[in-house]
């Protein structure tokens, strides 16, 4: 299995998460999480399917957004709502 192993934080808690010797089980380093008593296996550790669509629709609405202000010939008000919009938008971290 790949050495440089790349996790996503603990999906319960958002805490780090930490491998086995042998890199094949993780588990949340948070004495207080429910995945603390529990390894899953690595290949599972990362599976966030909800989070991705989530990702995905926010993608979506950046691009829709983006298109709309630089459209010619919008009202100045409008301009500045896609821009205030888009500005939240990108605070959203991916």
């Amino acid at each position: 299995m790949n050495e440089q192993v790349k996790l996503k934080k603990c999906p319960f808690c958002g805490n780090e998460i930490i491998l086995t010797d042998d890199i094949t089980k993780a588990t949340c380093t948070k004495m207080s999480c429910f995945m603390m008593a529990h390894w899953l296996p690595v290949d599972k550790c990362n599976i966030r399917p909800l989070e991705d669509e989530l990702q995905e629709e926010l993608n979506i609405a950046k691009r829709a957004i983006r298109f709309i202000f630089i459209h010619d010939g919008l009202p100045d008000n409008v301009k500045l709502i896609c821009r205030d919009t888009l500005a939240e938008l990108e605070k959203i971290k991916e």
